[in-house]
């Protein structure tokens, strides 16, 4: 994807522009270019895009259901596929390596260090996958099957809102890590501000009435996998940030469906 050459628009937008890139190529599948150019600053800012990737993923798996037959299991496996290959299994590779880091690593943060960079999966690990797998697939097909696809854009807005906060709240302990170049400074809050509130918008926009019960259950897993880290590792990796994009989905996508299956 060649860079934009528009020389009537500010260099901000240029710099945008890099940055959604960067945010595109860092965790989807899909086409971003050459990236070397990006600045460490453009970088950083790629941090609050995300939300706005997660809309992307989420309109594109919208579109999915919307051109499948109208079979809401069939829909949903298809869609669930779709989504796993968008994002490269890199949040669920993250939530694997979490999970087995978290059983094997016996309350030592520097074993649990060292397994989160074995590239093998254990038992938990698979269990892990199969659970959140299971309830995503479950949660889609109630979704779809009561005509309710509108609100599923939203979710992978929620899961990647949950990575701003994390990195603004909490440590991050792998030095050379793939989610170091993420970490925001003192002079980004307007961009995390400002990133919060168009994915609120979003939110409310998308997922109307059951606003309030997806972000609790999603507010919840946040917590749970914050405080998990905190705990046995006094911070977080990229493996934990990707576990905390694939729980919080899943928590939110669960609520969701259970409020429209009422």
């Amino acid at each position: 994807m060649p860079d934009m050459r528009l020389d009537s628009l500010p260099p901000i937008l240029h710099s945008l522009w890099r940055s959604f890139r960067v945010a595109l190529g860092l965790l989807t599948l899909l086409p971003a270019g050459d990236l070397s150019g990006a600045t460490p600053a453009e970088r950083r800012q790629s941090l609050y895009l995300l939300p706005l990737i997660g809309l992307v993923i989420g309109i594109l798996l919208w579109f999915a259901w919307f051109m499948l037959p109208r079979s809401p299991w069939l829909a949903a496996m298809v869609v669930l596929v779709i989504w796993v290959v968008l994002t490269g299994a890199l949040h669920l590779d993250g939530l694997a390596d979490s999970m087995d880091a978290w059983m094997g690593g016996h309350r030592d943060p520097n074993r649990t260090l060292y397994i989160l960079r074995d590239p093998t999966c254990g038992p938990m690990a698979i269990v892990a996958l199969i659970l959140a797998l299971g309830l995503k697939l479950v949660s889609l097909g109630t979704l779809f099957q009561a005509d309710a696809a509108i609100f599923l854009p939203a979710v992978p807005v929620i899961g990647r809102v949950g990575i701003i906060i994390l990195y603004g709240t909490t440590p991050y302990v792998r030095p050379g890590g793939l989610g170091e170049a993420l970490r925001p400074e003192a002079q980004d809050r307007y961009w995390l501000f400002s990133s919060l509130a168009g994915s609120l918008v979003v939110m409310v926009l998308f997922l109307g009435f059951v606003l309030v019960a997806a972000l609790v259950a999603a507010a919840v897993a946040f917590v749970l996998v914050r405080w998990a880290a905190m705990v046995r590792l006094r911070g977080f990796t990229g493996d934990v940030a990707g576990a905390m994009i694939e729980l919080v989905e899943t928590a939110a996508l669960l609520v969701i469906a259970l409020v429209v299956a009422m």
